[in-house]
């Protein structure tokens, strides 16, 4: 049937001012989801970014425990025979401890870390005395590059570990940095790798360690090879574009 002629005007009336309502509304309602959106992204972006942090720190205090017992052990065997020797190493673990513990960055200078890795090996050199030598290696380029705190060190752990194990003394330890376009660190020690198989802890720890802290700093960016070749052990980083790096 046929509106009359006020209820028709009220119907039109009635629709437009519903339409820029319902336009206000469903504006109103995209806005609001578009900013919850947002604020879940950047929750998500947080919590992912400590995530990552947490998962950095884990890697990072996996370090060999055992070092500071022996080291002290080492100190009080040598307060009565060697007391030059004992100070050296308090100072030379004074040291090392100072910067292990000052670090609040997942990554540190080149140059930083190698002066600490010289500070245990130092240590290392008291402990184990003439069945020890080490040789560096060191590109000047490379003093300033940053990488993962303590990416180094359980590669010397291991060389010192196993190498003692396997290879005729003195086990020798090499330590080379070059910068030439990539970053290329390798340690080498004589001796053989050992096998999960011979060892069930192996060098299989550090090595993920290794793997799993650069795949968190520079993904898809780097190689981590471990080898033996004529009576030598080894472990090499390359890091190919330091630029992408997300450390």
């Amino acid at each position: 049937y046929d509106l009359d002629p006020f209820s028709y005007d009220f119907f039109i009336s009635t629709i437009i001012y519903m339409i820029p309502a319902l336009a206000f509304t469903g504006a109103f309602y995209m806005i609001d989801h578009w900013i919850n959106f947002k604020q879940e992204k950047e929750k998500a972006l947080v919590a992912t970014s400590l995530a990552h942090e947490a998962q950095l720190q884990m890697l990072r205090y996996q370090i060999n425990p055992h070092f500071l017992f022996n080291a002290l052990n080492t100190i009080r065997q040598k307060v009565e025979e060697d007391k030059d020797a004992a100070r050296r190493m308090i100072t030379e673990l004074a040291n090392f401890f100072r910067y292990s513990l000052s670090q609040t960055n997942n990554v540190v200078t080149f140059d930083n870390e190698i002066n600490a890795i010289k500070n245990y090996l130092e240590i290392q050199k008291i402990r184990f005395e003439e069945k020890l030598q080490v040789i560096y290696d060191l590109d000047e380029n490379a003093t300033q590059i940053e990488l993962p705190f303590f990416i180094v060190l359980p590669l010397v752990e291991n060389a010192i570990k196993f190498g003692l194990q396997t290879s005729s003394m003195p086990l020798t330890i090499k330590i080379r940095a070059k910068l030439d376009p990539y970053l290329t660190i390798c340690v080498q020690n004589t001796g053989k790798i050992i096998s999960v198989a011979d060892d069930e802890t192996g060098t299989k720890t550090g090595v993920l360690n290794i793997r799993r802290r650069l795949e968190l700093c520079h993904p898809g960016n780097f190689t981590f090879t471990l080898s033996e070749k004529n009576g030598w052990v080894t472990a090499e980083i390359v890091i190919r574009n330091l630029s992408n790096g997300s450390i």
